[in-house]
């Protein structure tokens, strides 16, 4: 059987940010580009992309934010399981990833696995592809 189920912990969170190019658009688009690292913002029980390379993340988005539903429109996070992630750069299978500053999933190279977001488990991909990850909740500091 090729593919099957993607069973995962997902929790509703408002968010403080866009998430996912069309941000002032319409919500049906054919972009999935949404399907980006999110960590917690300052203000508690609100989600954002993150903001600088490495962070800390809470989990995955899994459907677009428009400008006009910022603390408005609850998004759900992949928080646990196999999630679909943007990638941005090029990840092959077991590579283990961590976010960029836009949110994407880039290499966590072998020696500085701080903050380590999750596990390539599907075929990998260039960057802009939709990769699975199996998330490994909390990240891992560099002496794991």
């Amino acid at each position: 059987m090729a593919g099957g189920a993607n069973y995962g912990l997902d929790k509703a969170y408002l968010s403080a940010a866009a998430i996912g190019s069309a941000a002032t658009g319409p919500d049906l688009v054919t972009s999935y580009d949404y399907f980006l690292f999110v960590k917690i913002s300052g203000t508690a029980g609100t989600t954002v992309t993150p903001a600088a390379a490495g962070d800390v993340v809470l989990g995955v988005a899994q459907q677009r934010v428009v400008t006009a539903d910022i603390n408005k429109q609850p998004v759900d996070v992949r928080m646990y399981g196999i999630s679909k992630v943007v990638a941005g750069g090029t990840l092959a299978f077991g590579d283990k990833v961590k976010s960029d500053a836009a949110g994407k999933a880039v290499v966590n190279a072998v020696g500085t696995l701080a903050n380590t977001a999750g596990i390539v488990v599907g075929a990998g991909g260039a960057s802009g592809d939709l990769v699975d990850v199996l998330l490994t909740p909390g990240g891992r500091d560099a002496a794991s």
